[in-house]
């Protein structure tokens, strides 16, 4: 599965401005007025449902009996979502691993939420990550939910909705890649998933609006607001 999206050459505030499509390879690619994203090929056998130039569904085969249908589709001008959905019953021998990374090259910067947040080339080979998998609701793990992508002028951060079952994906075969990683609710799928991939000229364009989705989803209190719960916060 692949999506396209066209962004103007001053990112205009339409959402006419996003256009999704789906290749052969089921690879995801982003146009931008910089450049080219495209995400890593899936590794489970994906097929095409449904396409039209704002929404994309299809199907990822988990196994013989299970799938996952994700759709992407345009929410504004510079921001596409991607849910996950599956029966809740549904088993989940291992994580699934959906969406892949996006493809890096020489001179990108990888931003990954460790402590207050790092930034690496992806082409130095003195980044290693010690660990292949790192929890999004873990404080040993990663610190915020979302990871990012700079490219030139471009920059491209994928949120997480919920990071309670989500993990970070890294590979530092070459030029290291991020993805994620959902692990089961209990034995199962539990529960729909989402994401969302945000495009901007600069890290706080793109934070800026990560924040603004966050708040719509009410995940956004400040320390006023949480000592209403937590009478310690007033000391």
């Amino acid at each position: 599965l692949a999506v396209l999206l066209a962004l103007g050459t001053v990112f205009p505030a339409t959402a006419a401005s996003l256009s999704l499509s789906v290749d052969e390879h089921g690879a995801v690619s982003v146009t931008t007025p910089c450049g080219v994203f495209t995400q890593l090929p899936p590794t489970q056998t994906v097929r095409r449902v449904e396409a039209s130039p704002s929404h994309i569904r299809v199907s990822v085969f988990l196994s013989e009996d299970d799938a996952l249908l994700c759709d992407y589709r345009v929410e504004n001008d510079a921001e596409v979502s991607l849910r996950l959905s599956a029966p809740t019953n549904m088993t989940l021998h291992q994580p699934v691993c959906y969406p892949p990374g996006w493809r890096t090259e020489k001179g990108d910067v990888g931003i990954y939420p460790f402590g207050e947040g790092m930034a690496y080339p992806v082409d130095d080979p003195e980044v290693v990550f010690p660990r292949e998998r790192y929890s999004f609701a873990n404080g040993m793990g990663v610190s915020m939910g979302f990871f990012g992508l700079a490219r030139g002028e471009v920059h491209l951060m994928t949120g997480i909705r919920k990071g309670l079952h989500a993990e970070l994906r890294l590979a530092t075969n070459g030029c290291h890649t991020a993805g994620v990683a959902w692990r089961s609710v209990g034995r199962f799928w539990g529960e729909n998933r989402e994401l969302r991939f945000i495009f901007g000229r600069s890290l706080g364009e793109v934070a800026g609006r990560y924040r603004v989705w966050r708040e719509r989803l009410g995940g956004v209190r400040t320390l006023a607001e949480k000592a209403k719960t937590n009478p310690l916060l007033k000391n």
